[in-house]
């Protein structure tokens, strides 16, 4: 009986909690070709932090600073399911604990869809990767934590990819690249320590995916392998790459849902994903097209505690070949993320392919840095000419040495009104920075009329959006784009198209409590419409925008 009350309780302090919520969306600016999202409800998570789907179930990531307390992950099952017998109602969704006893979980990475035809391909099950640990005492011995998710019985079973030693390591993000291509899916990431009165340092390192023995288990941890020592410590991201592999994937289920991945960003540097799906009344398939990395790649770190955005060039073999200074004068730089949807970058990967080869076009950054007094930004960084990058190339003659705005160049600042509401030490706005768009529609490759593989899709009804999570600021920031392009012309907007003239803020919404990361996705059955998670830490809330209701 007191459970009971305890729980009619939480779900009536809920509705009350979304209901003032939805009173304190303050739009900027309009646009009457700019939809603005709108607040659809909330999922009940404690102190969700980090999200990703897969298949049909939703896992969020859980941390607390108090010691002794452990980290979860926690997951949604069949999240479609339950929408459609709870009439949709968000706030009965049930989450269950699916990995106990982590120390500070970060980024979900999923594990690339297995193919034999296909390489790089990988071992392990299907499940995620977790980066775990972070900077407080009893918290900061973290390691590359991969999950099992083939089982039924929870908690899900795990393993660790990444060795301990003698420093004690912290790691947060993860992804799938063919480092020393061998054909297998290594897995990149970036690691920080910060010994007692030191500061902190970071390393980008990769783990070597071991050779299967058939009849023999997977053997972990595997053999690590240290790149820069001294860099990128927390986030990154792999550039389009001149070399990949493509693969299509079909699954298939025996109810009428399908998978809940939103053709948008992807998790951060994780392999570009463009998917579409279909279903009946009986059985639902879904599609996709992965791009798994080979190196050699590139990759652009947001290093926070040296305060430097930097790209480095790795080779084939995982070695490094040069680093590169974008820019140091930001102060503490938080996240970077490119100006371009998942599905654009895939796509403009296979043009260039179709072409001839060649290097894939560089999307334009995006970048946010973390300031705790002073109010923070977001900025953008224009991608390189081409012809005067291949110049700059040829006369480099010592290809190890730094060379400043190699990759992007020409910041600009799109927002800078991100001011920290919180007094705690290490606090700080803004945080992430995504992309998404409203809809599940792709847009077109090109304008070409032979082209019809994406007939009747028009970019103006569906416009790249970008939403910041304040973090300290505790608010969600929407921007849009100031003006349409042509149907078709992918090209024209992550290539050319001045970033500086492209944003401009359409709305925010106050939480009042910290506002760490958006995801997104799409829930609805029938529609095509997207929608993005939210995650919102004291209210033990994942929070979920969209542009129309869920059906």
């Amino acid at each position: 009986m007191a459970e009971s009350a305890a729980l009619w309780c939480r779900a009536i302090a809920l509705l009350l909690l979304l209901a003032v919520s939805m009173t304190t969306v303050a739009t900027t600016t309009s646009s009457s070709t700019t939809p603005s999202p709108r607040l659809l409800g909330g999922i009940s998570i404690p102190k969700p932090a980090f999200a990703a789907t897969l298949g049909d179930d939703l896992f969020v990531t859980s941390f607390s600073g108090v010691p002794g307390e452990a980290g979860k992950v926690y997951v949604v099952p069949r999240i479609k399911d339950q929408l459609r017998a709870n009439a949709y109602n968000l706030s009965a969704l049930h989450a269950e604990v699916a990995v106990d006893g982590l120390l500070w979980p970060n980024e979900i990475t999923v594990v690339p869809s297995p193919s034999a035809a296909s390489a790089p391909r990988t071992a392990l099950d299907s499940g995620f990767l977790v980066g775990d640990g972070f900077l407080p005492p009893g918290k900061n011995n973290g390691s590359v934590v991969y999950v099992n998710t083939t089982g039924t019985t929870l908690p899900y079973p795990t393993a660790h990819i990444s060795p301990f030693g003698a420093t004690p390591y912290f790691y947060h993000l993860c992804a799938f690249v063919d480092m020393n291509q061998d054909g297998w899916a290594d897995v990149l990431t970036a690691r920080a320590t910060k010994p007692l009165g030191r500061q902190a340092t970071g390393q980008l390192v990769w783990f070597e995916h071991p050779v299967p023995v058939t009849g023999e288990p997977l053997r972990f941890p595997w053999r690590e392998h240290l790149i820069k020592d001294g860099g990128p410590d927390i986030q990154f991201l792999v550039a389009p790459p001149a070399k990949a592999t493509e693969r299509t994937t079909s699954s298939s289920s025996s109810s009428s849902s399908s998978s809940v991945s939103a053709s948008s960003s992807p998790p951060s540097s994780v392999s570009s994903s463009v998917s579409s799906s279909s279903s009946s009344s009986s059985v639902a398939s879904s599609s996709s097209v992965e791009f798994v990395p080979t190196a050699p790649v590139r990759v652009v770190a947001a290093e926070f505690f040296a305060e430097r955005l930097t790209e480095y060039t790795l080779g084939a073999h995982g070695e490094l070949l040069a680093e590169r200074l974008i820019d140091d004068g930001i102060g503490r730089v938080y996240d970077v993320e490119f100006a371009a949807t998942a599905y654009e970058i895939a796509a403009l990967w296979r043009q260039q392919q179709q072409d001839g080869g060649g290097s894939v076009p560089l999307p334009p950054l995006l970048v946010t840095n973390y300031q705790h007094r002073s109010p923070g930004a977001l900025f953008s960084y224009a991608p390189a000419d081409a012809e005067q990058q291949q110049t700059k190339n040829k006369k480099k003659e010592n290809k190890e040495q730094e060379e400043e705005g190699a990759g992007w160049k020409n910041r600009t600042t799109i927002y800078s009104g991100f001011s920290n509401r919180q007094a705690m030490v290490g606090s700080g706005a803004p945080g992430f920075v995504r992309t998404w768009t409203p809809s599940n529609r792709p847009a077109s490759v090109s304008n070409n009329s032979n082209d019809n593989s994406n007939d009747n899709n028009d970019n103006n009804d569906n416009p790249l959006q970008v939403v910041v999570c304040g973090d300290g600021a505790e608010a969600v920031y929407y921007f849009a784009a100031r003006d349409t392009r042509p149907t078709g012309e992918i090209s024209a907007r992550t290539t050319t198209l001045d970033p500086a003239a492209a944003w401009q803020l359409t709305a925010t919404q106050q939480w009042h409590a910290t506002v760490g990361y958006s995801l997104p996705v799409q829930l609805g059955s029938t529609s095509s419409e997207n929608q993005l998670l939210v995650s919102v830490y004291e209210k033990d809330l994942l929070a979920v925008y969209g542009f129309a209701p869920l059906t």
